[in-house]
Formats: C-alpha cells, structure tokens, sequence
C-alpha cells in the first residue's frame, strides 16, 4: 500500500513538473490567449463529473507549488492555476479558473476554485481581489 502512495505522488509531481514548464513556454511562446485556448481544447470533451475528496483536491495543490519551487525561474500564479486547472479538468474534477484584480497597490492573480472555494489559494489572501465575470 505504501509503494502504492509512494508511486502516485510520484506521479503527481512529475505531471505537476511537465505541466508547469509546458505552459511556461507556451505562454512564453503563443501567449495567453492561445495557450488558453489549447487547453480548453484538451479537455473539453471530458465530462466533469469526477467528485474527488477534500485530501486528493489539497495533494494536487501543493503538488503544482512544490513544483513550482523546484523549477528553475519563476513560475507565477498564472502558469501554477493554468497547470493545476489543466491537471483537475484532464481527471473530470469541474474546477474553474478565476482571474481577479485589486485597485490598489494594483495587481492581478489567477487561482483555481472547486464549488466556490479557492484550491491554491488562501481565501484570505483573496479577499481584496475582486473576480471577473
């Protein structure tokens, strides 16, 4: 059973990796509109009716951000909810990706909800962002 959890987190991190850098360069490359869109296209035709737990939801999580800290450069929140989403969709988990703004200081995020509640995110660290429609 041990051998078993071992092999998925495993898994996890290395879907995690090769997610994160793939977006990093396609962002870099075709920009967000594309990259966006390419994605959408992957999972599209995946139903969305996977109702994982609470413990699968966080692993996947903190699996984007250990990656996100191991790679090389800087990977934003942008590219860690792009992956994170990209990830949960390919699975059928119904996330969705949020982008929001505060007025001031001025500044911009992206994070990843599931029924409301923000995945990589504190909710506390959200509320002076106001999410687009």
């Amino acid at each position: 059973m041990m051998t078993r959890i071992r092999a998925m987190k495993r898994i996890r991190a290395i879907d995690s990796a090769v997610a994160l850098i793939a977006i990093k360069l396609m962002l870099l490359v075709i920009g967000f509109a594309r990259t966006h869109a390419l994605l959408q296209s992957r999972v599209r035709d995946r139903s969305t009716t996977t109702e994982p737990d609470a413990a699968t939801l966080d692993a996947s999580a903190r699996s984007i951000v250990a990656a996100a800290i191991l790679i090389p450069g800087r990977i934003e929140c942008l590219e860690q909810s792009l992956a994170l989403w990209y990830l949960l969709r390919r699975r059928g988990v119904p996330v969705e990706l949020t982008f929001g703004m505060r007025q001031y200081p001025f500044g911009a995020h992206a994070w990843v909800t599931y029924r409301g509640e923000p995945l990589n995110e504190d909710r506390e660290a959200l509320r002076h962002y106001v999410a687009f429609a």
